[in-house]
């Protein structure tokens, strides 16, 4: 059921969701990338993320380090994108 192979795949889309989602609560994470709640959990030990809240629905977001993640994965994008293709 769970579509990631890797724990740093898992990441980079958590924090691609937080850049498109403030914060979010547990159950939150686990709808949006149709993942497990253990392996949300595990994802969000990173450093990237920090808890916002507290409570039985905290919210976690981006912590400095995973803004720093977040704008540097966005100036990778549009270079790929914009990438010239074969000329005709």
């Amino acid at each position: 059921m769970d579509k990631y192979p890797s724990m740093a795949e898992r990441r980079i889309d958590l924090v691609q969701l937080f850049t498109r989602r403030d914060a979010l609560t547990i159950p939150e994470i686990e709808v949006e990338l149709n993942t497990h709640r253990f392996a949300v959990v595990a994802a969000l030990s990173h450093g990237w993320f920090e808890r916002r809240s507290t409570g039985r629905n905290a919210r976690y977001g981006l912590s400095a380090r995973g803004r720093e993640k977040a704008a540097e994965l966005t100036s990778e994008r549009p270079l790929d994108e914009d990438a010239p293709g074969p000329s005709a």
